[in-house]
């Protein structure tokens, strides 16, 4: 399994597919509307992952996760453990 880690604001999703067993990790950032949804799928199909495979993370953030948040397996995280996890990370 792949996770895709995606940050989330009203214009972006800046997104991090990281590959755990590989040690890698790629980045990609997409507009948070539809035709940047597209652009996601199709960059997730270039890097040879598939929909069922990549496990979504982000930070809930009112209206602007929801449309993102479709069509993936997705954990949402509340923003104050979304913070510590990246503050961790660092």
């Amino acid at each position: 399994m792949v996770y895709l880690g995606i940050d989330v604001s009203k214009a972006n999703l800046d997104c991090t597919l990281l590959d755990p067993v590989a040690d890698k990790h790629k980045t990609e950032v997409v507009s948070n509307d539809k035709a940047g949804l597209e652009a996601l799928s199709a960059w997730l199909t270039k890097q040879g992952v598939s929909l069922t495979e990549a496990h979504g993370v982000m930070e809930a953030t009112g209206v602007y996760h929801e449309q993102a948040a479709g069509g993936y397996a997705v954990s949402l995280l509340p923003k104050i453990y979304f913070v510590i996890v990246t503050l961790s990370v660092s």
